[in-house]
């Protein structure tokens, strides 16, 4: 294996685990009294104040240069679409039925990736991704007797979200400190998300809880902003070593890791279709990370035909 893919599987890797404890943390304090949107707002707080805080003490530099202003944009809208889209599907449609919808990015990633990346990422590759994506299927087993287009098109729309998030990232992983771009996305995200948890609280933050503060749904919520914090950083690095399309399997992780934490954390039951759809998930990311990168191939069948031609 490539030794900088490497390190973007392995963060992309921790990046799935992270954003997958986010889901039962946040169901925790929801089930305590603190609203879903104030969730939301109080993570996109907590990394505009964190990555702002880290990118003071190493001293870097925050300026952005103009060219790559747009990018920054397109990454603070579709962070937030996606946050928005896909809280705001599961009014409409079951949970699982949205996760289904949502978790179409890793496939469209792949295919999406000749016009975005200039190069084909091969059958084997786009076949593990559906791989990954029939065990999930399987795993979360959705319900379709009671769609609305609502909720469908509002779990699509984060899904095409994340497809532009991992894009535009990568685009600026490569040339900027993540702190610094992450900084700059949430304080534009932030205040948008202030607006509607202010709207959609009848004018309060919603910190108040079913309990005196500091209770377990207080509890939860930093445990939100912190593994959120840890999931979009470590997003960003995945995308600084490696290509979206190479990385996109590996974050079909995060369902899988969402269930078993709500299985400790929440106490559900896990049945043997998600044990089974589980095993279909790990066996994809196995196989996605010993299939040869696209660029690293033709750079082998250059090197093969010159040794020939010699």
């Amino acid at each position: 294996m490539d030794e900088r893919f490497g390190r973007g599987v392995v963060f992309a890797l921790l990046a799935a685990v992270f954003f997958g404890v986010n889901t039962p943390f946040a169901r925790m304090a929801f089930e305590h009294g603190i609203p879903a949107i104030t969730s939301v707002l109080f993570r996109s707080a907590t990394a505009l104040a964190a990555f702002g805080a880290v990118s003071f003490a190493l001293a870097l530099p925050m300026r952005v240069p103009r060219a790559l202003r747009p990018n920054i944009a397109v990454l603070a809208l579709a962070s937030g679409c996606l946050s928005a889209g896909y809280l705001s599907a599961v009014q409409f449609i079951p949970v699982g039925l949205a996760a289904i919808v949502f978790f179409t990015f890793p496939v469209i990633i792949l295919l999406v990736a000749p016009l975005m990346e200039g190069h084909r990422v091969g059958i084997a590759r786009i076949a593990v991704s559906l791989l990954a994506f029939s065990g999930l299927a399987l795993a979360i087993g959705p319900s379709f007797g009671d769609l609305d287009w609502r909720g469908i098109a509002l779990a699509m729309l984060a899904s095409l979200a994340a497809v532009a998030q991992s894009f535009s990232g990568r685009s600026l992983a490569r040339t900027i400190p993540e702190t610094v771009f992450a900084f700059w996305v949430h304080m534009l995200v932030a205040p948008v998300m202030l607006a509607a948890a202010l709207w959609l609280n009848g004018g309060t933050f919603g910190l108040a809880g079913s309990g005196p503060a500091p209770s377990a749904g207080h509890l939860a919520l930093l445990v939100v902003g912190v593994a959120y914090v840890c999931a979009y950083f470590s997003l960003m690095r995945s995308l600084r070593h490696a290509q979206a399309s190479s990385v996109a399997p590996f974050f079909n992780l995060e369902p899988v890791v969402s269930t078993l934490a709500a299985a400790v954390i929440l106490g559900e039951a896990l049945t043997a279709n998600q044990y089974v759809g589980g095993g279909l998930v790990i066996a994809a990311i196995v196989i996605a990370g010993r299939i040869r990168q696209p660029g690293k191939a033709r750079i082998a069948a250059r090197s093969t035909c010159t040794e020939v031609d010699s």
